[in-house]
């Protein structure tokens, strides 16, 4: 399960992880090919090109993955830790998305992330990610024992990190797209509504259980 190119993709997420909250929130990955035309045109782009939305999000935007987490503090050093909840993804793009969440939780200063601990029975997919993670970047992600052990499977019950200089996606080149489609929304509060209802169809359509 190679991980997908992210040169065309924008990285969102609804919350400040920072937070040490236990209310969930949504991490994504989308496209927007009206983000990439205003890009190329330069400076004046945003203003040049033409509105495709109206309270809405642009019509070509769209997600190819998102997970629903949480903040929690877990561990014996009561450390905040992101906890993934349900996820939605395109064929292909689930080990992406959990690549970016992890660069994501490393870049917030979180003790990294923890496969769901809600049931002991974890779906096939996922649970190949994991194990993906866990044996083929070894060399940039360490594991940690988690301090509830309710997996039959080892590398569940462990709380993933990326290592301080190692990166697995392209998330600054993400933020950084995502800060020219907020610019070019000028941030209007309906748009906002729409595209986080559009991640969060995304973390819940396609899920087929804790992740």
């Amino acid at each position: 399960m190679p991980l997908k190119s992210t040169s065309d993709l924008l990285f969102y997420t609804d919350r400040d992880a920072k937070a040490v909250v236990t209310d969930p929130y949504l991490i994504g990955l989308f496209r927007s090919q009206h983000c990439d035309r205003t890009a190329s045109r330069g400076v004046l782009g945003r203003w040049l090109s033409p509105t495709s939305f109206t309270g809405s999000v642009p019509d070509d935007t769209t997600f190819v993955a998102c997970a629903m987490v949480e903040t929690v503090v877990t561990g014996e050093q009561q450390l905040p830790t992101i906890h993934m909840c349900t996820v939605g993804a395109d064929e292909g793009y689930g080990p992406t998305l959990y690549a970016a969440i992890l660069q994501f939780a490393r870049n917030e200063e979180l003790a990294g992330v923890l496969p769901s601990v809600t049931v002991p029975s974890m779906p096939p997919r996922p649970k190949a990610i994991w194990r993906q993670f866990s044996k083929a970047y070894d060399d940039k992600i360490s594991l940690a024992p988690a301090a509830q052990h309710v997996h039959a499977e080892p590398w569940l019950n462990h709380v993933y990190a990326l290592k301080r200089g190692e990166d697995l996606v392209d998330l600054a080149g993400m933020r950084q797209r995502y800060g020219v489609y907020m610019r070019h929304t000028r941030r209007n509060d309906w748009v906002l509504h729409a595209l986080r209802s559009a991640a969060y169809e995304m973390a819940h359509k396609r899920s087929d259980g804790p992740v």
